[in-house]
């Protein structure tokens, strides 16, 4: 399986989104940082994440949402609304 995910910063609320074979080994990196872009951005919440079999898709997937802007995220972290900012898919 191959993963796309999204984590939270609880530091500073940005995202992150990445995607890997992985999640779960992923994730500690993340936590324990040993990733750079995210060990000064701990603690991080794992908010989201969708699992594929291809691999091909995994990078449109992590393109289209490195694409969209969070405009708003609500508590319950169930919903997240996005405004795209331009077409990907033409």
């Amino acid at each position: 399986m191959y993963f796309v995910y999204i984590l939270q910063s609880r530091k500073d609320n940005k995202l992150y989104i990445g995607y890997t074979e992985d999640l779960r080994v992923r994730f500690s990196l993340h936590t324990n940082g040993k990733v750079a872009s995210t060990k000064n951005r701990r603690p991080l919440e794992l908010i989201y994440y969708e699992a594929y079999q291809i691999s091909l898709m995994l990078k449109s997937v992590r393109y289209f949402l490195n694409q969209v802007r969070v405009i708003d995220l609500f508590k319950n972290k169930w919903l997240i609304i996005l405004r795209v900012k331009r077409a990907v898919f033409s």
